[in-house]
């Protein structure tokens, strides 16, 4: 079970003649939300950074809130807002996605260094020539939105970082040059 607090992100894009809802979550510092007020705040912070680098065939959904040591949700808040980042150049599969890598301070019991991971589906690609890296302004934008998460958005009353579910807390960021795949749950 988690230690630290956690939001889940979901987000709605276009896939095949559909939509497909995916989701990333994050652990932070900060320990329990205090309520729906404070957890309202963090997320619109986010999300307003956010929605700037989102595609614009991707919506904002919701995000929802859990305390450290449980499953089940306490507070949600739903958007329904469209990314507004937009281009010309191809898009890439919705399987792929950007990763973005996090290194922490901590380490295993096996001393390896401890790593926390953020993937961000619906990116566009550098082109034609070059299909397997995200678009430069795509990256170097999650690239900021990174390290946004590192130096933390405030709930009103908390600074909140990116932590990971056993309390390692993020030291710094970076976007991965190529895109990687992940697939979605059956």
């Amino acid at each position: 079970m988690a230690t630290t607090a956690s939001a889940k992100f979901t987000f709605s894009t276009a896939y095949r003649d559909g939509t497909k809802t995916w989701s990333t979550t994050m652990h932070v510092t900060g320990g329990a939300w205090q309520d729906q007020t404070h957890f309202n705040t963090w997320v619109d912070a986010v999300k307003g950074d956010w929605v700037s680098a989102l595609d614009s065939r991707t919506t904002f959904v919701s995000a929802t809130a859990y305390n450290p040591g449980s499953d089940l949700p306490v507070y949600t808040r739903s958007w329904g807002t469209a990314g507004t980042y937009s281009g010309t150049n191809p898009r890439a599969p919705l399987e792929a996605c950007i990763l973005i890598r996090y290194t922490t301070d901590q380490r295993s019991t096996k001393n390896h260094p401890i790593y926390l991971f953020t993937w961000i589906h619906a990116v566009q690609t550098n082109g034609t020539t070059d299909p397997d890296t995200p678009l430069s302004g795509q990256k170097a934008a999650w690239n900021t939105r990174a390290s946004n998460l590192v130096t933390g958005y405030s709930d009103g009353t908390l600074t909140r970082k990116r932590a990971g579910p056993r309390g390692a807390v993020a030291q710094s960021s970076a976007v991965e040059d190529y895109l990687h795949m992940r697939e979605f749950p059956h």
